[in-house]
This record gives C-alpha cells, sequence and structure tokens, in this order.
C-alpha cells in the first residue's frame, strides 16, 4: 500500500476535534432526534434537578457556569427558570460531549484505522483498565450513535467524494504532465499554463478541505469514530481478560476498511505526485 502522508496524521488523538460548543448543540439535537418516548421521560428525570425553575436552582447552574455576580443576579429575573434551565442542559451536554471526546482520543491509539493500516499500540497492564474504561465508556454512549452513524458517516463520505472530484478537475492539467520528461512539458504548452495557472484553485481546493469542519477533515473524523465504536467491545473483552495480545485488523472482518484505506492511500500518492510535478511546471515556466 502506498505511504498515505496526506490522511495518517489525523489518526494522533485530539487531531480531530472541534469547536465545543457547536458540536454540543450539534449533539443535543442528535441525541433528542434519536430517544425513544420513555428514553425522554428517564432523561427529563435525570435533567430535572437542572431544569427545576427556581431562582437558587437557576443561580447554582449560573455559577456552574462561571458566570459572574452581575449575570445571576440579572438572571433571577421572570425568565430566569427557562433560560438559566437551558444553561444548565447545555452544562450537562458539555460534560457528556468532553468526556465522549477525551474517551475517543484515549481509545484511538489502541484500535486499528479506517485510514492506514499501520498497527496500533498494544494494551498492557498499565493502561489496559484505563483503555478499557474509555471502551466501555464510548459502548454506553454508543445507543444515540448507532442510530445516527450510519446518516452521518455517509453525509462525510459524500462531501468527501465531492471534494476529491473537485480536486481532479483542478488537477486535470498536472496529471497530464505528471509521466513526461521536462523536454516533453515543453512542448505541451497549452497543458503546460494550465497546470501554471490552475495551481491556486488546486491549493485552494486542498486548503478548503483539510481546514477544519472542511470536507477531509469532518470525513477523517467520521471514520476515526466509526473505528473506534467498531472496536471498543473487542477493547473491552480483552480489559477484563487482562489480554494484551494484538487486536486482529479490522479490516479482516470489515472489508469496506480496506477499500477506503486503499483509495486514501491513492489519493494522497495523486496528492504528492501533483506536487512534484507542479515543481517542474513552475521551473520551466519561471526559467
Amino acid at each position: 500500500m502506498p505511504t498515505n502522508d496526506s490522511f495518517s496524521k489525523f489518526k494522533k488523538p485530539g487531531s480531530t476535534g472541534v469547536s465545543t460548543g457547536r458540536r454540543v448543540w450539534h449533539s443535543l439535537g442528535q441525541k433528542f432526534k434519536s430517544m425513544t418516548t420513555s428514553d425522554m421521560a428517564l432523561e427529563a428525570g435525570d435533567k430535572a434537578i437542572l431544569a427545576a425553575g427556581t431562582t437558587s436552582g437557576a443561580c447554582t447552574i449560573a455559577c456552574a457556569a462561571g458566570a459572574t455576580g452581575a449575570f445571576a443576579a440579572a438572571a433571577s429575573g421572570p425568565f430566569a427558570a427557562g433560560a438559566l434551565g437551558a444553561v444548565g442542559l447545555f452544562l450537562a451536554a458539555k460534560s457528556t460531549y468532553s468526556k465522549r471526546e477525551s474517551d475517543h482520543d484515549a481509545l484511538q491509539p489502541y484500535v486499528w484505522s479506517y485510514i492506514d493500516n499501520v498497527p496500533p499500540q498494544q494494551l498492557n497492564d498499565q493502561n489496559r483498565k484505563e483503555i478499557g474504561a474509555a471502551a466501555m465508556s464510548l459502548i454506553c454512549d454508543g445507543q444515540a450513535q448507532q442510530k445516527l452513524g450510519d446518516s452521518k458517516f455517509v453525509s462525510a463520505e459524500t462531501a468527501f467524494n465531492t471534494f476529491w472530484d473537485d480536486y481532479l478537475d483542478k488537477s486535470r492539467a498536472l496529471n497530464a504532465l505528471s509521466t513526461k520528461t521536462n523536454e516533453q512539458m515543453k512542448r505541451m504548452e497549452r497543458i503546460l499554463i494550465a497546470a501554471y495557472h490552475n495551481e491556486k484553485a488546486r491549493l485552494k481546493c486542498l486548503s478548503t478541505a483539510f481546514a477544519k469542519n472542511g470536507a477531509a477533515y469532518n470525513f477523517m473524523r467520521r471514520l476515526v469514530h466509526c473505528g473506534n465504536y467498531l472496536q471498543a467491545p473487542t477493547v473491552v473483552g480483552k480489559a477484563f481478560q487482562k489480554d494484551t495480545t494484538p487486536l486482529p485488523d479490522l479490516a479482516i472482518k470489515v472489508p469496506k476498511v480496506k477499500d477506503v484505506r486503499d483509495k486514501l492511500a491513492t489519493i494522497s500518492a495523486r496528492f504528492q505526485s501533483d506536487e512534484k510535478t507542479y515543481l517542474e511546471v513552475q521551473k520551466i515556466i519561471t526559467g
């Protein structure tokens, strides 16, 4: 498999984090969409203390949010119950979300990835309890994720494929020159000039996709999380059994894993080829 330099960096814990506030509100929406009526009844009971609507309860929530005394006082008016109840719900969701993100970060180095076939770190007697706990937490959290996971994955994959098609279009001239010698390039003047002038558009396409919340960034996030959820039960089992033998490659039981790895490796190789070709084009054009 070709070296996957463009995407493997996203396996580093914390490399696919996003704005906490944005993700918490999104997660709340996802959670409520996925909850059954009975789930919502239980959830309402669990959160009753946070949304009780009393001034004392509201002030407690405000203080928990790190609010100033002035804010707490101002929030004790007639709208305090609803407003600060919402703040309390947000805080509870933020805490849950932060825990989920930290669990993903903890587990990620110890499981196989959709992104490449580099073996993960192994569990040992020193880390198995901590990593097992992170895996167990993700399993418990997985109900809402499982219900909505397919649509989130498909949406991210579709956006990534759209980016890739756009990139292919913007790098078409470069690719046409990739197997040519310098002398051959010079005789292909029209394509040579097109490759040179399309470079800004090509780089903008890449930078947009790889920026936080871009198509490549979001798809890598989904791949990392999907891999974690799929292997969390295996990690929990190993932790309970004090089994520190290597995990079997996820691609053995999930054929799509190899397909994704191969696609990403091919794309990464194309990026490198285009960059190398452009350097030659630049030398010819600028003399």
